[in-house]
């Protein structure tokens, strides 16, 4: 009888063990950091909120620039896919002009069409999804980020919830931009900036972990210089996103469309 006492006591210890050792496994920071954007970038619906703050530094001025913007998608990368963006920008031109400048700005997508609304002007101008994707993509720069861009990423809990912090490798993360921008090709021109032009300096962020692994805050900050018809510009930002509800379907309402005007990108 002892002796079956002792096997028992001896079977839950080797339990309690491995028990103990499942539980302190720790999760790969890599791994936990791919399967979230994997997750967020496959996501068909999205609704969020942006705050960014700028300042650009070109030739001898100093710019700063403030934004707020929300915005919600459906049906994202198919023929259905509808996406509405509302604004508010704020430019500090003081070392320029002695003021600043409010800029709001509404923008959405339907049936092949981007539709522009700002400065009491309402525009039209035919987009195929591609393009408007990768543009997309181009005003949240964390849906392009993967592990091996990375020269560090932590993985830890804080108040209940795992947070991931990264710091993003320079040259590898210039690399990336400039096939992004490449993708843009032509509306890029138009702003005067060229394939090539754009240097990452500093790259770095946190993105805060739900239940189910999707990302529903980052906080970036980042650095660059760029070329802009022929002149130096330097760039460092701070962007802090929230993702509502991710994996929930987002209804998309849209304005009455029928007071914008059509317009040629190519003119």
């Amino acid at each position: 009888m002892k002796r079956r006492y002792k096997k028992a006591a001896l079977l839950l210890t080797a339990a309690m063990l491995l028990s103990l050792t499942a539980c302190g496994a720790k999760e790969d920071p890599k791994e936990v950091f791919d399967e979230a954007v994997a997750k967020n970038a496959a996501l068909t619906d999205l609704d969020t909120n942006m705050v960014m703050d700028m300042d650009m530094t070109m030739d001898t001025y100093t710019f700063g620039i403030s934004a707020d913007m929300s915005m919600q998608a459906s049906g994202m990368n198919t023929e259905s896919m509808r996406y509405y963006s509302d604004s508010s920008m704020v430019l500090d031109l003081t070392e320029l002009l002695g003021t600043n400048q409010a800029i709001d700005t509404i923008t959405f997508y339907e049936d092949g069409y981007c539709y522009t609304e700002t400065l009491g002007q309402k525009i039209k101008y035919a987009m195929d999804l591609d393009s408007m994707m990768a543009t997309l993509q181009q005003s949240m720069p964390s849906s392009e980020l993967q592990s091996d861009l990375m020269a560090e990423i932590t993985l830890e809990e804080k108040d209940g919830v795992r947070v991931l912090s990264f710091t993003a490798d320079p040259e590898k993360y210039s690399e990336q931009v400039t096939e992004m921008l490449g993708v843009l090709g032509d509306q890029m021109a138009s702003l005067g900036v060229q394939e090539n032009a754009m240097t990452i300096s500093e790259l770095s962020g946190t993105y805060t972990l739900n239940d189910e692994g999707y990302y529903t805050a980052a906080d970036m900050t980042m650095a660059f210089d760029m070329d802009m018809e022929g002149s130096p510009v330097t760039v460092s930002c701070n962007i802090q996103m929230t993702i509502n509800n991710p994996g929930e379907p987002v209804e998309v309402v849209l304005p009455d469309t029928s007071e914008y005007q059509e317009v040629s990108l190519t003119q």
